[in-house]
């Protein structure tokens, strides 16, 4: 997905809050990982990953790592500061601040900051939003689907349609 539709998305006054996720492979300390990259500021309620606002506020303060209960030892990894090499070659170490307890994302999170140094091109894998204050779910997904027509590629879902596709897999 262009940065450019979560962008305008975020722009229409039917939608409330936007956020942004991207996926892809990292070396963290040489190991290969699938991270996820998110806002920080902006992901909190609006998809359930499992991580506290404090956290979330850490990672954002100091472009840090979240870390997945998920994995081995995780604890041990929480105030370590390792190198985390993007698909691209870029290298720069960050420090693991915090956790997230949730499956299918991957090992690590990552800020969209971080996750933008490893791409020529930066593209968004999922995009999630709300309604604005006062707007129905319909109209706001009227919007979104609006504001996605140059993008033919994208599929606009509510919660409910994701929820039904996935139980349908």
């Amino acid at each position: 997905v262009s940065p450019l539709f979560t962008e305008e998305l975020r722009a229409a006054p039917e939608i409330g809050d936007v956020s942004a996720l991207g996926f892809t492979q990292a070396k963290v300390e040489d190991e290969v990982y699938t991270v996820t990259a998110i806002e920080p500021a902006t992901i909190s309620g609006l998809i359930a990953i499992g991580v506290s606002d404090e956290d979330l506020a850490d990672m954002a303060a100091s472009d840090g790592l979240l870390i997945s209960v998920a994995e081995p030892d995780y604890e041990s990894w929480i105030g370590r500061t390792v190198p985390v090499e993007m698909p691209n070659g870029a290298t720069a170490p960050g420090m693991i601040v915090g956790t997230f307890d949730v499956e299918n994302f991957g090992a690590f999170f990552i800020t969209r900051e971080r996750y933008a140094t490893g791409f020529e091109t930066v593209s968004d894998s999922l995009v999630v939003a709300r309604a604005a204050d006062g707007v129905s779910v319909a109209d706001a997904q009227a919007a979104a689907i609006e504001v996605a027509t140059p993008y033919p590629s994208l599929e606009v879902q509510t919660t409910s349609e994701v929820l039904a596709d996935a139980e349908m897999q």
